[in-house]
């Protein structure tokens, strides 16, 4: 590499995932709350349009890999790079974030605005999750870039928890405007996170030598196959990993753990404010206790888990959560709805929660990573499989 990955790159880079982790979490946790409060939708129109727009990023994602993939062979990508350039035109395009809380617009309204959010946050996201691999080949230095995603990522989840309440203690629960507001605070938040790590990166295409840079470009390059046919094999590639038994048994967990910690993230405003007869800004309160819970787990993880294993801590994680849930459903059926004492029962659960929450997200993604450092292309009858290298 031309140019060397220092301190500044490393702190830099991870700045992005302040909008890909805070933009998503506030999005999936008040989302639901505010169809339901301030834009006119019953709870399983606000629940479709959530469903819909996780059924379409499956399409999205890897239309936005194929994309970026094929953008350093253009004259744009050879200026900006194939991945930063994705960076810089999503800071003009932040008000893609702003326009999903405007009040009373209706489903149809905020199907596309959801969409639309969710293929923005595409279109960022896949270019700067590959744009470690561009920096540099050195393992310890990309470790080094993925915790700085991880530290962003834990302030991401304190912010999307703390700041809604703020917001709303300030102009109101019941004002539909304080939505509106906390769009526009996160959105230039988010310009400026993303504009730091665009500012303290680079790409071997751009800041490369001569060859690495051609070598981008060649990568780059369709190499006059038909862009509907390329598309189509890279699916068709990408589906051969499931020949892999193991990979599909986790691939079932990654998903099963995803999905339930959507849910129940999507639904807990929803449960505090109707179920527990409180309110948004103690709604807030409560999930920033959970938030400050899951950041110093981050830290003992990977020793917890080199000593018990991935399987017997995540069977863990998992009694942890199905515990603290069945302790939400008593506190409902147990008539601590409007209740002192049932609001600070959900303060101390946050703890277990918080824990189990950050477990079952640690474990099946870096379990993850290892299934993509230890696999290889290799010929299969013609075919391209994904086999376990030896």
């Amino acid at each position: 590499m031309k140019r060397k990955v220092r301190w500044r790159n490393v702190i830099g880079y991870g700045a992005a995932d302040l909008f890909g982790n805070g933009a998503l979490t506030v999005a999936s946790t008040w989302m639901l709350f505010f169809y339901t409060s301030f834009g006119g939708l019953s709870p399983v129109l606000g629940g479709t349009i959530l469903a819909i727009a996780r059924v379409a990023d499956s399409l999205i994602s890897p239309l936005m890999g194929y994309l970026t993939d094929h953008f350093g062979a253009t004259k744009m990508g050879r200026r900006f790079g194939r991945r930063r350039f994705f960076l810089l035109i999503s800071i003009p395009l932040m008000f893609i974030y702003v326009v999903i809380w405007v009040s009373h617009m209706g489903f149809w309204y905020y199907l596309f605005t959801y969409l639309l959010m969710e293929a923005f946050t595409a279109l960022v996201m896949i270019p700067y999750e590959t744009l470690a691999a561009e920096m540099t080949d050195d393992y310890d230095m990309k470790a080094r870039l993925s915790s700085s995603r991880m530290l962003w990522s834990a302030l991401a989840t304190f912010l999307a928890s703390w700041l809604p309440g703020r917001i709303f203690a300030i102009m109101g629960k019941n004002n539909p405007n304080a939505f509106l507001t906390l769009g526009i605070v996160l959105a230039i938040i988010f310009i400026l996170a993303i504009g730091l790590t665009y500012f303290s990166t680079f790409e071997r295409e751009t800041d490369g030598t001569p060859e690495e840079r051609k070598a981008i470009i060649e990568e780059s390059r369709n190499k006059g196959e038909n862009p509907l046919v390329s598309l189509w094999n890279m699916i068709k590639d990408m589906g051969s990993v499931f020949r892999i038994k193991s990979f599909a048994l986790h691939l079932v967990i990654y998903l099963s753990s995803f999905t339930a910690r959507d849910i129940v993230g999507a639904t807990y405003v929803f449960y505090i404010v109707y179920a527990m007869q409180s309110n948004p800004t103690e709604a807030s309160n409560i999930l920033t206790v959970g938030s400050i819970i899951g950041i110093p787990c981050n830290l003992f993880w990977p020793k917890i888990m080199s000593k018990l294993g991935p399987s017997k801590l995540l069977r863990i994680m998992y009694l942890m959560m199905f515990f603290t849930v069945a302790c939400y459903a008593g506190l409902y059926y147990g008539s601590a709805a409007g209740t002192s004492w049932g609001i600070m029962t959900l303060y101390a659960l946050q703890v277990t929660w918080g824990i189990s929450n950050s477990g079952t997200g640690y474990v099946p993604w870096t379990v993850y990573t290892f299934f993509l450092m230890w696999m290889k292309w290799s010929p299969n009858n013609g075919a391209k499989v994904f086999l376990p290298a030896s």
